[in-house]
């Protein structure tokens, strides 16, 4: 996919009923000629191009085609497989990561353990000195508390499977070596030392590329993603509401094109934060040089942008289960308050993803959902206090659910604000004015 938001690019230069245009780009008007179309695609392309997935995997392709190279040469086949050069290639497909983080954690515990299974697979080698069922027995033992440290330690499982892989082709390799009965053959010492070596070939390389052009740090792309989130929260709030109106006015039901794409991006929705989840551990791991990163407000953050997407979710199945009436009763709710309460949550959420991918400081001045969401729900109450009949209904749940969910959206957006601002800053016209008093 060439653009993360391919229904913006789809609307790009298509006018509204009031002649807005739904969606463009602010340097340039939208592509009218087959000429412009053509550069405007390539400028997509190049924007694919350029993102963090895509050079990732340049660089990951460019860097094992390179490290590949000698092995097709005839002047470096023989001693590129004599070393087991495939040892540096593996390596470095295993090692690539995007984020610096996540990279520098996996090289200090893979090497430790490669270097350990090395030592180890020496030692059970000269314990046994090559016998195969000494050899059996021996690694099992070893393997126990190995495997045991395995399933009980989170942090430690790189480098338990660095040791238990390297202990394993250490004593294999040179197991055949002496079972194929060659004159001559490295010692089980010179096999962990190519081993460790070409690891190290292979942890050099991966950082290497990992700096061109510089590196991905994880706590940045936790802070963009967390904007495109939100951004894509505000546009599913505004198409369910939409539905709802759009339903009352002409009565019609969407249709079954409509749920499945409304079930598709909610469903991007909620990989982006699975992948917030992980940067915010991620980017504890990485050296704090210009400050420590605020990892408990991002916690928090992710926590709440989270329950959000899940109360919106619970808001969209409660309105397509009410029926006609208690929908009627919905819209009107929403028509009265849609420039108001309605139009102070988009704003807002889309305000708070401008500014996490701006780092602009807040306005000193703003509407608080919280404050908001006691008249919008007062307006939900008083539906139910003046159709006392549709009580017993089957679908008042429903309507009551969606009461629910909406009520505690807007608690969590405004969680969500306190957070922003706690990372971003406010403005204070009142100290600048006092500074150049």
């Amino acid at each position: 996919m060439f653009n993360t938001r391919v229904e913006d690019t789809e609307l790009s230069g298509i006018r509204n009923r009031q002649g807005i245009m739904f969606s463009r780009d602010p340097d340039i008007n939208p592509p009218a000629t087959a000429f412009e179309n053509f550069f405007y695609k390539v400028h997509i392309y190049t924007q694919w191009m350029k993102s963090g997935d895509s050079l990732f995997a340049l660089k990951t392709a460019g860097g094992f085609v390179l490290l590949s190279l000698p092995a097709f040469l005839p002047q470096s086949a023989g001693w590129f497989f004599d070393w087991r050069g495939q040892w540096a290639t593996v390596t470095l497909m295993m090692w690539m990561f995007p984020l610096a983080g996540m990279f520098t954690l996996t090289i200090i515990l893979r090497v430790t353990g490669t270097v350990f299974g090395g030592v180890l697979g020496i030692i059970v080698w000269k314990i046994v000195d090559g016998n195969p069922y000494g050899i059996v027995a021996l690694t099992f033992v070893v393997m126990w508390p190995l495997y045991y440290f395995f399933f009980t330690g989170e942090a430690t499982k790189i480098l338990i499977i660095m040791t238990q892989i390297t202990l394993l082709l250490v004593i294999c390799y040179e197991y055949q070596f002496v079972v194929s009965g060659a004159p001559t053959y490295d010692s089980i010492e010179v096999v962990a030392g190519k081993r460790i070596f070409l690891v190290l070939i292979g942890v050099g390389a991966s950082a290497i590329l990992s700096m061109i052009p510089k590196p991905v740090t994880g706590r940045v792309e936790l802070r963009k993603r967390l904007s495109q989130t939100l951004g894509d929260l505000s546009k599913l709030y505004g198409i369910l509401v939409g539905d709802i109106l759009f339903a009352y006015d002409n009565q019609k039901e969407p249709t079954e094109g409509q749920k499945k794409a409304f079930r598709k991006l909610t469903l991007g929705i909620r990989r982006q934060i699975a992948d917030e989840h992980m940067y915010v551990k991620l980017s504890k791991l990485e050296p704090p040089l210009r400050g420590k990163f605020p990892v408990e407000v991002y916690r928090r953050l992710v926590e709440k942008v989270d329950n959000m997407t899940d109360l919106l979710m619970g808001m969209a199945y409660a309105s397509g289960s009410v029926d006609s009436s208690w929908k009627r009763n919905l819209a009107e709710v929403m028509k009265q308050q849609r420039k108001e309460y309605l139009a102070t949550i988009l704003a807002i959420m889309k305000l708070l993803s401008a500014t996490l991918a701006s780092k602009v400081a807040l306005p000193p001045f703003m509407l608080s959902p919280v404050q908001l969401r006691e008249k919008f729900a007062q307006g939900l109450s008083k539906i139910i206090a003046e159709s006392p009949e549709g009580l017993d209904g089957e679908t008042f749940p429903g309507y009551c659910s969606y009461a629910v969910n909406s009520y505690q959206f807007s608690c969590e957006l405004g969680e969500v604000l306190e957070c922003v601002e706690q990372l971003v800053g406010v403005e204070d016209p009142e100290q600048w004015i006092l500074l150049h008093a």
